[in-house]
């Protein structure tokens, strides 16, 4: 009995280990040459600062977030996470809350196209006030966030 215990233990680890390493092989392109990321979209005939305007317009104005950073091609923001978030984030009992930061980036293709690439991260704050450093999100939730990408998507190419 011990050894079948034993087994299914190692079994388990296994199992656990194949999965993360295939959800970040995936998540980093090693499978392939494909653009690689959280989401993304690609962007036809809009310039950069519209691409980026578009998306401070949709993650601030229309969904609440704040912008933490703005530099050249890249925008980073952050909004409070929810309690479940911080259930499924926090690392421990001093966790007071988290916060969601997406991160985005556009990237030059050829004719004039631009791909925007989003990263996002949960930050946990913790009672002491430290805040440390972000897990990235892998595939929780990107349906939603590629609604976003398109939406921005929509209002820049309109422009």
């Amino acid at each position: 009995m011990k050894h079948l215990l034993q087994y299914f233990a190692m079994a388990l680890g296994l199992t656990f280990a194949a999965t993360l390493i295939s959800g970040c092989a995936s998540s980093v392109g090693i499978n392939d040459d494909k653009p690689n990321g959280f989401a993304y979209i690609e962007i036809e005939g809009s310039d950069p600062a519209l691409i980026k305007a578009a998306a401070i317009e949709v993650f601030s104005k229309q969904e609440g977030f704040k912008v933490v950073s703005d530099t050249g091609n890249q925008v980073r923001f952050t909004k409070r996470g929810t309690k479940a978030t911080t259930i499924l984030y926090g690392t421990s009992f001093n966790t007071d809350s988290t916060a969601i930061e997406p991160e985005l980036s556009i990237v030059a293709l050829d004719h004039g196209n631009h791909r925007l690439h989003c990263e996002v991260y949960v930050m946990e704050h913790m009672n002491d006030g430290e805040v440390k450093p972000g897990w990235r999100i892998v595939k929780n939730g990107r349906r939603g966030y590629m609604k976003l990408l398109k939406k921005v998507q929509d209002l820049s190419e309109a422009k």
